[in-house]
């Protein structure tokens, strides 16, 4: 920096030599003013940095699970504070904010805001547990200042109601209670596996290391998160808005690799935020469906070309079907739009689904992305897709489905006295109650003996081949004779 002695100087020789030659007193302050606009522009630093209005301290999280979690500041501001929010979040999309009650005080008081952490997810469900958030702060004072804390790490931990067993894998972190090694063992590689592949398939990573609860039993779920947890018929769920996957433990690994694959890449999907749900329900739902294993996606293929050939295809503009309240209902959204995705990867291949969904989280605008990423509209791309089911016989998405063809579902006739499952899945319930719990998962086409039926046949008391006894709702089921004429059966 020129130092400003040297100016001063210059500044009273210029003056002395004007005076000397008798230069007019115009022209000598117009010299003047010129030298002064000459002077460095930035002085030097005098006084101290203004200080702090708002003092952080101490923070705190306390989790109260199920109800939430009590969170606290300490702060000393130098003049009053008028307003104290809370943020959280638990994907780096979804905020959560709360005004908390800022106690009486003075400036330069230390004081200490708390509040009470509701822990409700983007679609107002009970958070599960174990979720990984990021907590802070933002204080504003009355002089208008306003101040953020620096965001902390917390947990929205279950300590007290089961003794849960933490298991940190490279991409996750895994919850189970009275599990074997062998089973959790099981759970890190499909996690560890399946993370990588969905990171490729969607082209981008999770912001976080994503949380599985399992649960032991959909009773013991919906105790702790409330019966909307897993619905009538749901075996695993991903909450929007949070980190978190939750389902129930079987020692099925297909089941597992299934489940767990399409929890996890709705994870992905929530990226997007809250405009995700501006997409269709079979585009949701779909989408993470053919993220499965290659048998979820040969059976996806085959029944959507069955519906091709039967000209049972929706035209997918217009359709938006959200029937939560029926497995034949939830099949075929799930079957149909799984087979548009496979179509999509198949002719536009990997690269050119990453492209959709990157326009897609770009623009939010998902019917448009489709023309800006592929050339075309979503009905072009229809009529494109249910040519492809008939004519394709079987073509290969790459990676997902195998090169021979995919046969149709041909069912044989039933033995008599018998009934067969008629729904790609079925729950196998202890008691004829969409609230009971699942013991088992039924499959299109198993074989079973009807024993009875409830009051209204909207229920049939069945045995399994293995011996098991349990209830299973009546229009999920092929049966040749009259449910009517079947004893009412108590449970």
């Amino acid at each position: 920096m020129v130092n400003n002695k040297h100016w001063q100087s210059f500044i009273l020789a210029s003056l002395h030599q004007a005076t000397q030659h008798h230069i007019t007193q115009r022209s000598l302050w117009f010299g003047l003013v010129m030298l002064l606009l000459m002077l460095p522009t930035t002085a030097p630093q005098l006084a101290e940095a203004t200080p702090a209005t708002i003092v952080f301290g101490n923070t705190s999280f306390q989790s109260d699970f199920p109800f939430g979690a009590v969170v606290s500041v300490d702060v000393t501001p130098t003049a009053t504070i008028i307003q104290a929010k809370l943020y959280v979040t638990m994907d780096g999309i979804t905020y959560y904010t709360q005004d908390a009650l800022v106690p009486p005080h003075t400036p330069n008081e230390p004081v200490r805001i708390e509040t009470r952490w509701n822990a409700t997810t983007l679609t107002r469900d009970p958070s599960p547990p174990w979720m990984p958030l990021q907590v802070w702060w933002q204080i504003t004072d009355v002089n208008g200042n306003s101040v953020t804390s620096t965001p902390y790490q917390s947990v929205y931990a279950d300590n007290a109601r089961r003794a849960w067993t933490a298991t940190e894998t490279v991409h996750g972190s895994i919850y189970t209670y009275g599990q074997s090694a062998n089973f959790i063992n099981t759970l890190v590689a499909i996690v560890d596996a399946t993370i990588p592949r969905l990171q490729g398939s969607y082209g981008f990573a999770l912001p976080y290391r994503p949380a599985l609860i399992i649960y032991n039993s959909a009773s013991d779920g919906d105790s702790d998160i409330g019966a909307a947890s897993f619905g009538s018929f749901v075996v695993g769920r991903a909450y929007p808005g949070t980190s978190g996957v939750v389902m129930l433990a079987r020692q099925d690994q297909a089941y597992l690799q299934r489940t767990i694959t399409h929890e996890l890449a709705h994870l992905f999907q929530y990226q997007l935020g809250p405009r995700l749900f501006d997409a269709p329900h079979w585009f949701i739902e779909g989408d993470a469906k053919a993220q499965e294993p290659t048998a979820s996606i040969d059976r996806s293929v085959s029944y959507a070309r069955n519906q091709a050939y039967s000209n049972g295809l929706p035209q997918l503009s217009v359709w938006d079907s959200r029937n939560y309240n029926s497995e034949a209902a939830l099949d075929h959204v799930l079957l149909v739009g799984a087979s548009f995705v496979v179509y999509l990867r198949e002719i536009y291949g990997g690269q050119g689904m990453v492209n959709f969904y990157s326009t897609w989280r770009t623009s939010k605008d998902f019917y448009g992305s489709f023309i800006n990423t592929f050339g075309l509209s979503l009905d072009e791309l229809d009529a494109g897709w249910k040519t492809w089911l008939i004519n394709s016989g079987g073509a290969v998405a790459e990676s997902e489905v195998p090169s021979a063809e995919i046969p149709a579902v041909i069912l044989a006739a039933i033995p008599e006295g018998m009934a067969r499952v008629n729904a790609y899945w079925l729950n196998f319930r202890d008691a004829p109650s969409l609230e009971s719990e699942v013991v088992a998962l039924l499959s299109i086409g198993q074989l079973i003996l009807p024993l009875g039926r409830d009051e209204a046949g909207e229920w049939l008391l069945v045995e399994l081949q293995d011996g098991a006894q349990g209830w299973l709702f009546a229009e999920f089921v092929d049966y040749d004779g009259d449910i009517n004429a079947l004893t009412v059966s108590l449970y």
